[in-house]
């Protein structure tokens, strides 16, 4: 069986990025989460239930990439039908 837990707090590093979160589970247990074992799961606009609380008004920093680090593959290699 999946669990499903309610993300509460988003945790921003010195850089500005997100690297972790507090979720809760559903017995109401609180846990530090990195961001890359989450999974995200889709929802429907009718599905949404928003509740208040009180970072309402946070705001996740959006990461810039650096077209510096962006690399091209070294070699596009594909397959050859001829196996010969």
């Amino acid at each position: 069986m999946w669990k499903l837990l309610r993300i509460k707090d988003i945790k921003i590093d010195k850089d500005g990025k997100v690297r972790n979160v507090q979720v809760e589970t559903p017995t109401g247990k609180l846990l530090d989460r990195p961001i890359n074992v989450l999974y995200p799961l889709e929802v429907n606009d009718a599905e949404i239930h928003l509740e208040p609380n009180k970072k309402e008004n946070m705001k996740i920093p959006e990461t810039e990439q650096n077209t510096e680090e962006l690399q091209e593959p070294i070699a596009m290699r594909t397959r050859s039908d001829n196996l010969d």
